[in-house]
């Protein structure tokens, strides 16, 4: 559930490279790939790991809406086992 693409458009940005030595600039993209199940783990995981991200929801706000999503879910079963057991008398 968890893979995280990082694209760098210049391999300039590393001071490792000689820009005088280099005939052409290419690009690069390094992935990520984790074995969590959870998609509030992986956000966490590679958030404390300090990833970027660009949307500003964070771990604990998929966490909240993972929570509330449950919550609601288990409220429709609960109306539906209301409305057959209203329907059997």
């Amino acid at each position: 559930m968890g893979n995280y693409t990082l694209g760098i458009r210049e391999h300039t940005i590393f001071p490792e490279t000689s820009d005088e030595d280099l005939k052409d600039v290419f690009g690069m993209a390094v992935t990520v790939v984790t074995s969590s199940k959870d998609k509030v783990q992986t956000i966490a995981f590679l958030e404390h790991l300090g990833f970027p991200f660009k949307r500003v929801a964070g771990a604990e706000e998929l966490k909240e809406k993972d929570e509330v999503k449950k919550e609601e879910k288990k409220e429709k079963k609960e109306e539906k086992e209301k409305a057959e057991k209203k329907a059997e008398k």
